[in-house]
């Protein structure tokens, strides 16, 4: 698994001429940590996937590939951290497929 960390290179307004300029007093801007994983089944995975989101201190974790079907949803349950929910699509016409 392969996490890109958020770009911390920093940038100046186009509008700066000299660093007295720049109102350091403003707020940040709110951000989201996000990732996407190709998870090829979820299936007995579900505590790896709980580790990744706290451990990255992920707000939003995508799934590829789930291979889920409505009587595995238990999985996607025991994934998901305390104040976090989930939404899925499963592949209903054939094997594979599905998101999360």
């Amino acid at each position: 698994i392969t996490l890109i960390p958020h770009n911390t290179h920093t940038h100046k307004p186009l509008n700066q001429t000299t660093p007295s300029t720049y109102n350091t007093s403003l707020p940040k801007p709110n951000t989201l940590k996000l990732a996407l994983l190709n998870i090829r089944s979820i299936k007995h995975k579900d505590h790896h996937i709980h580790d990744i989101i706290t451990s990255h201190d992920l707000d939003i974790l995508f799934l590829t590939e789930t291979w889920l079907s409505d009587s595995d949803l238990s999985y996607l349950h025991n994934s998901c951290p305390p104040n976090y929910t989930y939404k899925y699509q499963h592949r209903p016409s054939r094997h594979g497929g599905g998101l999360a």
